[in-house]
C-alpha cells in the first residue's frame, strides 16, 4: 500500500502541499484506484481522479505507482499548471 510518506518522498514540497490542500478542501472528486499486475509479482497502482481547480474548472489527474517500491511511474493532468506542480 502506498503511504503518505511515499507520496511526500516522490514529490516536491509545492506539489505535495497543493495536493494535500485540494484533498482537504474536498476538491478531489470521483477518485478511483485500480491495481494492475504488469509482470507476475509486480503490481502497479493506477490512481485516477477528477479535481476541482481554483479557477472552478475540473481537471483529470492520473498517476501510476509501483506498489512495491512506492515509485511514481507516470503522471498526467489536464490542468494548465501541470508542469509547475508536477
Amino acid at each position: 500500500m502506498i503511504t503518505r510518506a511515499d507520496i511526500r518522498q516522490e514529490t516536491n514540497s509545492a506539489s505535495y502541499s497543493r495536493g494535500l490542500q485540494l484533498w482537504r478542501s474536498g476538491s478531489v472528486r470521483k477518485m478511483d484506484v485500480e491495481e494492475k499486475e504488469q509482470i507476475p509479482g509486480e503490481t502497479e497502482m493506477e490512481i485516477r481522479a477528477e479535481v476541482l481547480g481554483s479557477t472552478g474548472n475540473f481537471y483529470q489527474v492520473q498517476i501510476a505507482v509501483d506498489e512495491k517500491g512506492g515509485e511514481i511511474l507516470s503522471d498526467t493532468c489536464t490542468c494548465p499548471a501541470h508542469e509547475k506542480y508536477w
